[in-house]
């Protein structure tokens, strides 16, 4: 089933453009103005929708809260110094960049050996299934 909830194809799009980054990579936008701190506990993707909407209200709440905005030279710094990673997203002319807690990072690359395994079991599962296959037809 296709939707055309442009709320939900919104939500789609900027999933797939969402990405992993060392902070070294993004520092250029950093230093043009345009890299926009995003608080680990927010939805990154749902902040990128709300501004990508315009919704200044919610914008600003996040703002007032200090879940949203500029970066600071020292936490860029600081950030640099760790070699940080990132989840990150563009909505022009911004660069959202939201820093990866460590536990979260472990958590990740779990789910990551998790979803390998998975796949190689399906692998072997299939080459099972076609061996089955070519043994059937011999």
């Amino acid at each position: 089933m296709t939707t055309t909830d442009p709320a939900l194809l919104l939500r789609a799009k900027l999933e797939g453009e969402t990405a992993k980054m060392a902070w070294r990579e993004l520092q250029a936008f950093f230093a043009n103005g345009t890299a926009i701190y995003v608080a680990p506990a927010l939805d990154l993707v749902e902040v990128a929708a709300e501004i990508s909407v315009n919704n200044e209200a919610q914008v600003k709440a996040w703002q007032d809260k200090g879940e949203l905005g500029q970066i600071s030279d020292a936490r860029a710094l600081e950030w640099h110094e760790a070699n940080a990673l990132m989840w990150s997203v563009v909505v022009r002319p911004w660069v959202l960049v939201q820093p990866i807690l460590k536990g979260e990072e472990s958590k990740d690359e779990e789910f990551k050996g998790k979803e390998a395994k998975d796949e190689e079991s399906k692998d072997e599962e299939l080459k099972g299934s076609e061996l089955k296959g070519e043994e059937l037809q011999n």
